[in-house]
């Protein structure tokens, strides 16, 4: 199946120095259950877990995308303290809701959140960004995407297993804002049919199938549904098959 913790943290949105410098700000809420995982945040060790958790993130994207703020909820301890929620913002440490002293240490704000996301099962997750501009977005096999900075963009997947093996057990659902994204690729013919086409959606299920949600103007309805359909075809093959999209595979049931 693969690696799917890393795929996880991509939809998630780390690692932020890969993709993050094309959003201005986003934030992503995840709810699983944790393993119980010991981290060192600004100098404090935490146990975390186990039991149902809530992880909320907050970053700032562009030329140095950073996290800005991070809350969890669910069972912790700090030395001999027991709590059940954690924040880091402002360069401070609050276990519910109480400022722990400040040490000279790191926040590692982006190691504590990569360690819950590495032992999160039965991971639910949502997550938005909103384009620092109009942007291109290349996707494997030269596929291209248009992104309006005019529209945020969201993520919606649920998933069922232990953090190694997890898999989709509902569609993956994108949604691109009111005015929808282009796709673009000069050598595929099967893009050109839905050259004029906004997308304003997608849907990836379980078993490798996309399902494309759009429309255009002048009333091209026929038009639409035939390039929505040859579209989602090839590209529900590209999924199953091409290795490109290899990590894209290690959510499926395939």
């Amino acid at each position: 199946m693969g690696d799917a913790r890393l795929a996880i943290r991509w939809v998630a949105g780390l690692p932020f120095d890969q993709w993050a410098v094309r959003l201005s700000t986003g934030n992503a809420d995840l709810r699983g259950s944790l393993e119980q995982v010991v981290v060192v945040t600004g100098g404090h060790t935490l146990t975390l877990g186990p039991g149902p958790t809530h992880v909320e993130l907050m970053f700032l994207g562009g030329v140095r995308p950073r996290l800005v703020a991070v809350a969890v909820s669910g069972p912790l301890t700090v030395g001999t303290q027991v709590a059940t929620s954690l924040r880091l913002v402002d360069g401070e440490v609050l276990i519910d809701d109480v400022a722990l002293p400040r040490l000279d240490a790191p926040l590692a704000s982006s190691d504590l959140v990569t360690a819950l996301l590495d032992n999160l099962s039965d991971v639910e997750l949502i997550a938005r960004g909103r384009p620092v501009r109009d942007a291109r977005i290349r996707l494997p096999e030269g596929i291209e995407v248009r992104l309006s900075d005019r529209d945020e963009v969201t993520v919606q997947a649920k998933t069922h297993g232990p953090p190694d093996d997890l898999v989709l057990s509902e569609p993956l659902r994108l949604q691109f804002g009111e005015h929808g994204v282009r796709v673009d690729h000069r050598s595929v013919r099967w893009l050109a049919s839905i050259a004029r086409i906004r997308i304003h959606g997608a849907h990836l299920h379980p078993d490798g199938r996309v399902v494309l949600e759009g429309g255009a103007k002048r009333g091209l309805n026929r038009v639409v549904r035939t390039g929505l359909r040859t579209a989602s075809a090839q590209l529900s093959g590209l999924v199953r098959k091409s290795p490109r999209f290899k990590r894209i595979r290690d959510f499926l049931h395939l």
